[in-house]
């Protein structure tokens, strides 16, 4: 039996909503989920704030608040130390030294936040994927719905177990990494791609310098203002409605901002609605604007 095309069009919606919920819960924790698991031996968790001007000693700012048993993500050392750029993707060794420094497991059930408004822990997220680490998940709404707006517990003070997972100190186990290189933008393909280069930077920003033909398409448009993400159905009519054709199936994207981290944020609301083959330059405006300069 035929189906008619409204019977069509409603079948064709279910599905995709459907797989926007699947993909909502397999990227984003809710607070009341996080809360229920604290304590769990395979949970660990990540504050994967970075430095603002508004937060300019991330690491202080762990030691006096930060949700219990939580780490601190320090993006120093989850960088490559010998690129002249901010925050590039470290090194297979790097990234395999300080999982086991924290003593992480490839298994755990990771969950990373950050306490600047849901600016910096997607970027996080991104590079444990990108490393192939297949539990993690965003807190949604990060620190600043956990703590200022529902009021939930915290940790405060310096101690070990903020900074590695002292239950482990006497366990030996597999830190061995590769990630995944088909992610990444270079420099070099610029001049060369197709793609559609997306600048997730403010409006202010963008408008002080991008790369040529770049839209700007706001990381701050497919959050609320509680700093959670926008429901699946909303990203997409964003995306759509600022200049991105298909966004839930298109792999002709390339996610830009300064230094690589809230472009990671736009990365994860499109894998919300279904796509994970965007890629995102690494070096972002900060490299492609210094070699510029040198050309």
């Amino acid at each position: 039996m035929l189906l008619k095309a409204s019977q069509r069009t409603f079948a064709l919606h279910t599905a995709q909503r459907a797989c926007f919920s699947a993909s909502y819960k397999s990227i984003l924790i809710e607070t009341d989920e996080l809360d229920r698991m604290l304590g769990d031996p395979s949970l660990t968790v990540f504050n994967a704030s970075y430095v603002t001007g508004a937060a300019p000693n991330p690491k202080a700012a762990h030691i006096q608040s930060r949700i219990p048993g939580s780490l601190f993500f320090d993006f120093n050392r989850f960088s490559n130390y010998d690129s002249p750029y901010s925050y590039t993707v470290p090194t297979e060794d790097q990234f395999q030294a300080e999982m086991h420094s924290l003593k992480v497991k490839r298994t755990d059930q990771i969950v990373v936040y950050d306490k600047i408004g849901m600016v910096s822990a997607p970027r996080a997220y991104w590079l444990f994927k990108l490393y192939g680490l297949p539990n993690v998940r965003i807190l949604n709404g990060s620190f600043h719905k956990w703590a200022e707006l529902e009021k939930r517990r915290v940790e405060e003070g310096e101690r070990d177990s903020a900074f590695r997972r002292v239950d482990r100190d006497n366990e030996e186990f597999d830190c061995r990494y590769e990630y995944d290189h088909s992610k990444i933008f270079m420099f070099e393909q610029i001049n060369k791609t197709s793609k559609q280069i997306v600048d997730t930077r403010v409006e202010s920003v963008y408008a002080n310098g991008t790369i040529p033909k770049a839209i700007n398409i706001p990381f701050t448009k497919v959050l609320n203002d509680d700093k959670t993400y926008k429901r699946p159905e909303q990203i997409q009519e964003v995306l759509e409605m600022n200049g991105i054709k298909n966004p839930q199936i298109n792999e002709d994207v390339v996610l830009s901002c300064q230094r690589g981290i809230t472009a990671s944020v736009m990365e994860i609301a499109m894998r919300l609605i279904g796509n994970e083959k965007v890629m995102l330059y690494d070096g972002s405006y900060e490299e492609y604007s210094k070699r510029i300069i040198k050309q």
